[in-house]
């Protein structure tokens, strides 16, 4: 008889699985009691936690939000001094922002440190959950590259008729309703716009939301988006152990909605390949790309050279679940607030019947770049409710900051939007400078001042960079022949002169202002910034923008100190974002007359919606490289999560009075500059 193995067993069954229950439980339990010491042992203020699920609510008995817990969680900081804090989900430690210094550093100063997520993908099992919000490293830098001309404003602006056609299915409806005296389910109702506006552009497809409720767009949208318990369960596993997760292939989307929607961006590649078939939408842009073998200058080493299937069924199924769900979210609690404010209702119908009588009662691009109070209204409501609680990304590189402490590669942050916003937000003034009709030929006359000829036939050569564009933006009086020699004014001889010898003839300053008669500085201003003007500084600045890349290319392989100051994407410009920037020089110029300064040229459009009810409660991010906190004796370690609660920072009163109140004044030209 074997005497070590009856110390073990007791020979009954049932008291024998309930030692071994026992033990693994005494085993977890200390296991956790373990862990749960890793912020005391760091000297970080920690909220103290519980067995076994942390800091957060057991998922089958939640009785908030997960964003709503972290607001209880940072007024609980904030009420107590802290900068900073720690946190734990299950056994995992997360590092809380509440500094809104701290925040810059990570968004901004550093934020080429922290541009992985930390969200769990399957790419083996699962491809369709390695799109570009969940990807980090090499993957995401290439991915992002790749991905970023295809958001240009001119394109975007070219998918704008998409939007108003589905608008009119919109329009639709409504009257449908109003002639009816139904009440109508607006979110229901946004939520049908949506899909025929994301599933047409993601897709190129009809959806007809509208005639068909259960869409299957909407049906896989919603499942997508809801989450039952065992899901739950499942994401709180692949978040705490993403490796064994992936050895045992769990997948981040379902195998049905993955097959879906897989099935059909497939198919409708196939079919414009086969068929030679294009449209203005995202999806073609993607095709486009996938089409493209020529490796581009700014790829990383081992980098493909077109998108894959896979990518373009990742990046057309977040495209379409992020404008599903958001964009009727945010749409319908503002509606709601105009319901409950018919003051600032009133204000918004008014400003949109202004604005239309100028662009002979259509919807335009540029008529809703106009309407700033109704961007007040919107951007104040998203800015209050998040529709998604958190943002994930890793620290890259290690890098340095003010003060002596550290956080270490691999650490979690967790930075707490939905409680404050203070930064700055970057918005161009496309309409100051907005297409205008080209000016008007002039006819030809040696002695008329203002006639310019300009030929910048060898001007492209990018060592004469600085000379070309100086000379390409001075006006230059005078015929000019091929050679460039200039022709004398006196009358030519009785040779004719072949016609074909004149190049170019261009209008100067002085016809067009006698012609316009300008009667504002605005006006005066246009006149110096033709399209055939705005073209040549595009020319030039790509010609600079392609020696920064030859440039940037010699030192992707350092790693010295210069690199964390270095550019991760360079990207050409065009013609729209050389006249966003033109209007805001513009206007820096008008505002420096009254002692304004550049940050107020951000305030020309409101938050006030999005700060109500913003798309993201928590933006997360990990740290890849140990990272020193600026100004405390912290560390935080390769693989700690660290956070910024968006929503806590935006009801927090400490930045925004009355928090709670809807009011799109708040950040009007005015207000703003006191936030």
């Amino acid at each position: 008889m074997n005497y070590s193995t009856m110390a073990i067993f007791t020979g009954s069954l049932i008291i024998d699985l309930l030692g071994l229950v026992t033990a693994f439980i005494a085993v977890g339990f200390t296991y956790l009691k373990w862990k749960h010491q890793y912020w005391k042992i760091r000297g970080l203020p920690y909220i103290k936690p519980t067995i076994p699920f942390g800091n957060f609510e057991n998922p089958y008995r939640r009785t908030i939000s997960l964003s709503d817990k972290f607001i209880q969680m940072y007024k609980e900081a904030k009420s107590k001094g802290w900068k900073h804090f720690g946190i734990y989900m299950m056994a995992t430690p997360m590092y809380f922002v509440t500094d809104l210094e701290i925040v810059k550093c990570i968004m901004t100063r550093d934020f080429q440190h922290f541009v992985d997520r930390g969200i769990y993908t399957n790419e083996k099992d699962n491809p369709i959950g390695c799109h570009l919000f969940a990807l980090g490293g090499k993957k995401w830098r290439n991915l992002r590259v790749k991905l970023t001309p295809t958001f240009t404003s001119g394109k975007l602006k070219a998918m704008f008729q998409t939007l108003i056609d589905c608008g009119l299915a919109l329009e639709q409806c409504i009257e449908e309703h109003i002639d009816t005296k139904e009440a109508v389910d607006i979110k229901n109702v946004l939520g049908c716009f949506t899909t025929d506006v994301i599933g047409t552009c993601a897709f190129g497809l009809e959806c007809n939301s509208f005639k068909e409720p259960n869409s299957p767009f909407r049906i896989y949208g919603s499942k997508f988006l809801t989450t039952t318990k065992l899901q739950s369960l499942r994401n709180l596993f692949s978040a705490n152990f993403p490796n064994l997760a992936r050895a045992l292939g769990v997948p981040s989307v379902s195998k049905e909605i993955s097959d879906f929607y897989t099935k059909v961006v497939e198919e409708t590649v196939a079919y414009r390949e086969q068929n030679n078939y294009s449209r203005n939408d995202f999806l073609q842009l993607l095709i486009d790309m996938k089409n493209k073998r020529e490796p581009e200058e700014n790829e990383l080493e081992g980098d493909e050279k077109a998108l894959t299937m896979n990518q373009i069924v990742a990046q057309s199924f977040i495209f379409f679940i992020g404008g599903y769900e958001t964009s009727s979210t945010t749409m319908t609690f503002a509606l709601f607030e105009l319901a409950s404010h018919q003051d600032i209702q009133d204000k918004v119908r008014e400003e949109i019947n202004t604005v239309l009588e100028r662009h002979e009662n259509k919807i335009t691009y540029d008529a809703l770049t106009e309407m700033k109070y109704m961007s007040q209204v919107i951007d104040d409501n998203a800015l209050s409710e998040n529709e998604l609680a958190e943002l994930l990304e890793d620290d890259d590189f290690w890098t340095e900051m003010d003060g002596d402490d550290n956080e270490e590669k691999g650490s979690a942050l967790y930075q707490i939007l939905n409680s404050g916003d203070t930064s700055d937000r970057d918005e161009e003034d496309h309409e100051i400078f907005s297409d205008h009709d080209s000016e008007s030929e002039v006819e030809a006359d040696p002695n008329e001042d203002g006639e310019e000829v300009d030929d910048l036939t060898d001007s492209t050569s990018k060592n004469s960079t600085t000379s070309a564009s100086s000379r390409a933006l001075q006006p230059h009086r005078g015929w000019y022949g091929k050679d460039k020699t200039k022709w004398s004014k006196e009358a030519p001889s009785g040779r004719k002169t072949l016609s074909h010898n004149i190049i170019t003839v261009l209008p100067g300053l002085k016809g067009p202002a006698r012609q316009n008669r300008p009667t504002s500085p605005l006006e005066a201003w246009k006149l110096l910034f033709t399209d055939d003007m705005i073209q040549i500084i595009v020319q030039f600045t790509n010609i600079k923008i392609d020696e920064i890349k030859v440039n940037y290319s010699k030192f992707k392989t350092r790693r010295n100190s210069r690199r964390k100051y270095l550019p991760t994407f360079i990207q050409n410009t065009d013609e729209m974002e050389i006249r966003a920037f033109i209007g805001l020089l513009y206007m820096q110029g008008v505002f420096k007359s009254g002692h304004e300064d550049l940050k107020s040229l951000w305030a020309t459009d409101g938050t006030e919606t999005l700060r109500l009810f913003p798309p993201l409660g928590v933006i997360t991010r990990v740290c890849c490289e140990d990272y020193k906190v600026p100004g405390e004796d912290i560390i935080i370690e390769k693989g700690v999560r660290v956070g910024i609660p968006i929503k806590a920072i935006h009801y927090d009163e400490e930045y925004f009075k009355n928090p709670e109140v809807f009011d799109p004044e708040r950040f009007n030209e005015e207000n703003n500059k006191n936030i």
